[in-house]
């Protein structure tokens, strides 16, 4: 998958499925990501 700079996403487990996240980035600026807020238990649950 290839996403702009700027753009959101998400990725992540399942209560059922695992997950290996492997992620290639450039730095800009010094800097290599912008974390977003974090899921909710409620969020993660469905």
């Amino acid at each position: 998958m290839f996403f702009e700079p700027g753009e959101k996403h998400w990725h992540g487990a399942t209560a059922q499925i695992g997950m290996i996240h492997v992620a290639i980035t450039e730095t800009v600026n010094g800097k290599a990501v912008d974390w977003l807020e974090p899921v909710t238990d409620a969020q993660y649950a469905k």
